[in-house]
């Protein structure tokens, strides 16, 4: 169960996990051209991965508080 789990995410900024995530679809972005013309991905697998870490990105956001004036979030 979850129990046992340690909270790790308490120690790190909503937004420095945002922009990790958001540096991560731009890295796959980049990548998955590649994984899937060389037969280490599909194109299927690919597309549900975007839209789990998109999905992942969306989350993050909505739990995170609103910017201040002028911060981009």
């Amino acid at each position: 169960g979850r129990e046992g789990r340690r909270r790790v995410n308490a120690h790190v900024p909503i937004t420095d996990q945002i922009a990790c995530v958001e540096r991560e679809l731009r890295m796959r972005a980049r990548v998955y051209p590649a994984w899937i013309a060389g037969g280490r991905m599909t194109r299927e697998k690919a597309d549900q991965e975007t839209r789990a870490m998109e999905a992942v990105l969306e989350t993050l956001r909505g739990l995170a508080p609103p910017p201040a004036q002028g911060e981009k979030l």
